[in-house]
């Protein structure tokens, strides 16, 4: 998406492009076409560690008290992107704070924190 939403021509013809056909001229409608230019999109501010959002200690007394849910650091890191499993909503873990806490994170980040830390 953001190549498409970034790409220096025709949006829509990019966007069929994509899909195996062509088109002979412009859209005259995408952003591009009516601008004449690609757009450009925001640098992102960066995302605070993960140590400084989640408290360990909370997560590892949640984890001790919910092993069968929260076992594994797969477990944790699915917990914490806020992914439910049944083990988690058997323990009604989706109702607690922590639950999807870093649900803005890139899922393998998350566990390889779950990992190093928690684990």
């Amino acid at each position: 998406m953001l190549a498409l939403v970034t790409n220096d021509g025709c949006q829509v013809c990019c966007l069929v492009g994509y899909f195996g056909e062509t088109r002979t001229e412009p859209c005259g409608h995408c952003s591009h076409c009516l601008s004449g230019h690609a757009q450009t999109l925001p640098t992102p501010e960066p995302a605070p560690p993960i140590q400084a959002i989640i408290d360990t200690d909370e997560l590892e007394a949640l984890r001790d008290s919910h092993p069968d849910a929260l076992k594994a650091p797969r477990q944790q890191a699915r917990f914490l992107a806020g992914t439910t499993s049944p083990a988690t909503s058997r323990a009604k873990l989706t109702k607690n704070p922590l639950f999807g806490s870093l649900a803005d994170r890139r899922f393998d980040d998350v566990l390889a924190w779950c990992q190093s830390t928690v684990a």
